[in-house]
């Protein structure tokens, strides 16, 4: 399987976080990416940029987003891919349905967010954005 692209928008910035954790979430939604979206075509990773997919609510932040091209997100709210214990029905992937839950809780203890969007042409987007901390601190 091919790797995915990896993107970088906007010019570094800090943030407070447990670099172990952060990357478990990546891991985590790359891995779920690979077994229900064919596997992440792209990686992004966006500092304090405007025209990146960041959150709505978000500024002054770095967004961390997997992109795939696969079935895509459950029809409803797709932040529902979040909750604990959630599985995409009819999968024969296994799993607890823990690693999105995880890296929501991983998100929100740092101060950030997590979105799940459906992708124009199929598929799906997930991600989470964390505050930056001033260059003093």
């Amino acid at each position: 399987m091919k790797p995915p692209d990896v993107r970088v928008q906007g010019a570094p910035a800090r943030v407070q976080a447990d670099p172990s954790l952060i990357a478990r979430a990546l891991e985590n939604m790359t891995e779920n990416a690979r077994h229900y979206g064919g596997g992440a075509d792209v990686v992004e990773v966006a500092f304090d940029h405007d025209a990146a997919p960041v959150l709505e609510t978000s500024s002054g932040g770095v967004s961390v987003w997997v992109h795939d091209r696969g079935p895509g997100l459950p029809e409803g709210d797709p932040a529902q891919i979040f909750a604990l214990f959630y599985r995409k029905g009819g999968t024969e992937h296994g799993g607890l349905g823990l690693g999105l839950t995880l890296v929501e809780r991983i998100a929100r203890a740092h101060g950030g967010e997590v979105r799940a969007e459906r992708r124009v042409g199929g598929g799906a987007s997930v991600g989470f954005w964390l505050p930056t901390i001033a260059a003093d601190t």
